[in-house]
């Protein structure tokens, strides 16, 4: 992960980490950790947790046996959600590290993942053209939406979500 100067005139600094492709990287809310997720294809998925004022490593985590997509904090930056191309959506703490929530509904890889306004869901996308609601608490998908299969611009596959301020879906 290569760092900038704020007015991206020249690299600041490199975050090194074990993986051999970083696939998303995202700032916690709260401006305090960077995070990435990635990994090595057909070998690991990890997630990078980062000091972003010291660029020191403060948590690797390996998950899955494949690449790690889609990473998103929840507003208050104590959860953090990624996706995988193992088909699993999964939520930690950022804290210690453990799994507090995995959804495997998807039928193939997901991409993104990202929580609502109040952290109580998470929502996924992935190859399979399918968006899926999901509870953090439990993992039960709620909602689920299909990209109409018979449009012919339909697209290949459906990469990120977010919520909107309205607290609709885009």
């Amino acid at each position: 992960i290569l760092l900038y100067a704020a007015d991206g005139s020249a690299p600041s600094g490199r975050l090194v980490g074990r993986s051999q492709r970083i696939e998303s990287v995202v700032v916690s809310p709260d401006g305090k950790l960077i995070a990435a997720t990635g990994g090595t294809p057909a070998l690991f998925g990890e997630v990078q947790f980062w000091d972003a004022a010291t660029g020191k490593l403060v948590r690797s985590k390996t998950v899955s046996y494949d690449t790690l997509f889609g990473a998103s904090f929840s507003g208050d930056s104590k959860r953090f959600a990624f996706c995988a191309a193992d088909h699993g959506v999964r939520v930690l703490n950022v804290a210690d590290g453990k799994q507090v929530m995995r959804m495997d509904a998807h039928s193939d890889w997901s991409f993104a993942a990202t929580f609502s306004l109040a952290g109580t869901h998470v929502i996924s996308v992935s190859r399979d053209r399918a968006m899926k609601l999901s509870i953090v608490e439990s993992g039960q998908v709620v909602d689920l939406s299909l990209i109409h299969t018979s449009v012919p611009t339909r697209p290949e596959r459906i990469s990120s979500a977010v919520f909107c301020l309205q607290k609709q879906l885009v």
